[in-house]
């Protein structure tokens, strides 16, 4: 699948006018510095879209962040690199928007600990965050994501995000 440009919103700091992109694509298809994926975590191990993208990854792991459930914001430092955020529940479970929103904003934490240690990421792409878990306040979860990316935007050192839509199905809930 090639990535497509479907939406852009230019996000104005005090350093530059910052683009925060919405793409119907692949994220592991992208070429940002830092790609943030997520999965979930159970009593059955790890589930979830990037399961096998994960497990393949040998690079060294380093917890920057902890989520509301006791899941696990891990900083992958391979060449490419990755956060991973691991949800703690079944690929199955719906949350509601105050735990949804506590995720996002640890997310976001979590890249302001990195920023901090030194590392500086000019794009980064990210893909729907749980998006089996929130099909019943996507309208919400859209304020929260577009919300806490324009804050980073704002006072990070990066240049622009990258959002991916991977099922064209979901386009219009996300557009």
């Amino acid at each position: 699948m090639q990535n497509c440009l479907i939406n852009q919103m230019i996000i104005e700091s005090n350093m530059k006018n910052k683009p925060f992109n919405l793409l119907l694509g692949d994220i592991l298809n992208d070429d940002s510095d830092l790609k943030i994926i997520n999965c979930y975590e159970d009593e059955q191990g790890i589930a979830g879209d990037f399961k096998e993208y994960l497990e393949e990854i040998t690079a060294p792991k380093k917890i920057i962040g902890y989520l509301p459930d006791g899941g696990e914001i891990i900083f992958l430092e391979a060449d490419k690199p990755i956060v991973a955020v691991y949800l703690k529940c079944s690929e199955n479970l719906q949350v509601d928007m105050v735990f949804y929103e506590k995720v996002i904003v640890s997310i976001f934490a979590s890249l302001i600990r990195l920023e901090l240690a030194g590392h500086t990421f000019k794009s980064i792409a990210l893909p729907i965050l749980f998006r089996k878990a929130i099909t019943t306040i996507h309208e919400e979860a859209i304020t929260v994501l577009i919300t806490q990316a324009t804050r980073w935007l704002k006072t990070s050192r990066t240049s622009s995000i990258r959002y991916y839509v991977y099922h064209e199905n979901d386009l219009n809930l996300w557009d």
